[in-house]
């Protein structure tokens, strides 16, 4: 990648929009590191729990299956700028992720109700896949520049100064959108909050 990066993608998006579709695979070889960053950040923070067993997932499982996904949703969705695909990776990762979690819920449900002969019977493990589901919806509720500074700021990992050139705003603003939109969430979702240390919706 170039020293920047936004400039390789708006080319190659300019490049999917004019029928390219050899750019769809380029461009999420160029997106990878950034995919594979993003999943590490809402797998640790959010669904711990899926690195271990029954799902047993890691970063790069992660990685690959968004970057698969991500490359079918361009047959079809075709972003115009950087900053709309960076908000449809944030997106797909999220429900790519709360999809795996439902999946391990109803799975340890079903080991409870019907433990294998000589199982010790104890209680499933606490379950938070509902709340981040509230906060995932309460996220895409936001208004956009709030939305936005949240999916560039905590889950792409970047700059407030960074963040702001992407969004064509000063970094004051990009302070201003982030303090609104935890603000915003923290008054809408449950409380106490299952957060664990560096969320942005820790005290």
């Amino acid at each position: 990648m170039t020293s920047d990066p936004s400039a390789v993608l708006q080319g190659l998006l300019a490049r999917l929009a004019a029928g390219d579709q050899a750019a769809r695979h380029e461009l999420i070889g160029c997106a990878y590191r950034r995919l594979r960053c993003l999943a590490r950040v809402i797998l640790n923070d959010s669904f711990p729990r899926l690195k271990t067993a029954p799902a047993g997932l890691e970063t790069t499982d992660v990685a690959n299956e968004a970057a698969l996904a991500m490359y079918q949703v361009l047959a079809e969705i075709q972003p115009a700028t950087p900053r709309d695909f960076f908000r449809l990776a944030a997106q797909r990762i999220r429900w790519l992720l709360l999809d795996r979690a439902k999946q391990s819920d109803r799975g340890r449900k079903e080991l409870v109700d019907n433990p294998p002969p000589g199982a010790a019977d104890r209680p499933p493990d606490g379950d938070s896949t509902g709340v981040l589901e509230a906060l995932y919806n309460e996220i895409e509720a936001l208004p956009d520049k709030e939305r936005e500074v949240v999916d560039l700021l905590y889950f792409h990992g970047m700059s407030q100064s960074d963040a702001a050139a992407i969004l064509g705003v000063t970094e004051r603003s990009v302070r201003r959108y982030w303090t609104a939109a935890r603000m915003k969430l923290l008054q809408k979702l449950p409380n106490p909050l299952p957060t664990v240390p560096g969320s942005f919706l820790e005290p």
